[in-house]
């Protein structure tokens, strides 16, 4: 409950040592600063006042529109994630297995404190804190992975399409690096639109307190907090998601050697246009 993380974690803060401010979600009409991603637009915490866990959810109460999107519990709740335990559906994260101080911690964790010697905190499991009416609009999780959250409190409507819809009718805005759609310009929650859009399914539901939902790889979803809500995420690897992972991070390294490539090109290219003259 709300009551139970402000009591457990309300103190813990949102600028932790060695890694600088989490960040919080605002809408992305109302962001100054910070990168968007689903229509969220992920805000250092300190610049809108956001100190602690509690400064939060007491802005919350007051209604700004704060959310708390995607936190690690390692940092956030430790108490929270002493008590989660994975559905026995999703035992398996072949991440996980590469140990803590295999890829999990060190591409996809942060770099401060953390109860594993040597290595930063594990960014899943992830904690989401939101106000009843915000939403993250349509996108499809990075890295190839798929997930699973466990709603603790309040109602959660998710509309998501298989994965084979993205590019045949929900308009994605594609990067040249994506192996897969993860941005999309439609918004699904407009049934008129989404209606007129052929051979488009939407699969719809609510997910409530006690409820477990999974989300495939690569499938496209958006998220509406029908009350105020409590949920606990966590992205992972198994055998059949390993396909998409596999190619999104060889394309990740090919971009990585494109960039170095070019970066050496431009250092050597005054040098060269000189020996042409």
């Amino acid at each position: 409950s709300h009551a139970r993380l402000r009591r457990e974690c309300g103190r813990r803060t949102l600028n932790p040592p060695g890694c600088g401010p989490l960040s919080v979600g605002v809408p992305v009409v109302a962001a100054r600063r910070g990168a968007a991603w689903a229509d969220v637009a992920l805000t250092p915490a300190p610049a809108v006042g956001a100190t602690t866990i509690g400064a939060v959810l007491d802005a919350q109460d007051r209604g700004v529109p704060l959310y708390l999107f995607d936190q690690p519990l390692e940092i956030v709740c430790p108490p929270l994630l002493a008590a989660t335990r994975a559905p026995r559906y999703f035992a398996d994260d072949i991440l996980q297995s590469l140990g803590p101080a295999g890829f999990v911690r060190r591409a996809r964790g942060h770099p401060c404190e953390s109860p594993h010697a040597g290595v930063g905190p594990s960014r899943h499991p992830s904690l989401f804190v939101g106000r009843a009416g915000s939403k993250t609009s349509l996108h499809a999780d990075s890295w190839g992975t798929a997930f699973w959250m466990a709603v603790l409190s309040g109602r959660k409507r998710f509309r998501l399409f298989n994965a084979s819809a993205g590019d045949a009718c929900l308009r994605p805005l594609r990067k040249p690096i994506d192996t897969y759609a993860q941005r999309f310009a439609r918004d699904v929650f407009d049934d008129a639109a989404l209606g007129s859009v052929a051979g488009c399914v939407a699969w719809d539901g609510v997910v409530g307190p006690g409820d477990v939902i999974f989300i495939p790889a690569e499938w496209p979803h958006a998220v509406e907090n029908l009350d105020d809500t409590l949920a606990i995420s966590y992205n992972y690897v198994d055998a059949h998601s390993l396909p998409s992972f596999a190619r999104f991070a060889a394309a990740l390294v090919d971009a990585k050697r494109w960039e170095a490539a070019q970066a050496a090109l431009n250092e050597v290219a005054p040098a060269m246009r000189m020996s042409e003259a």
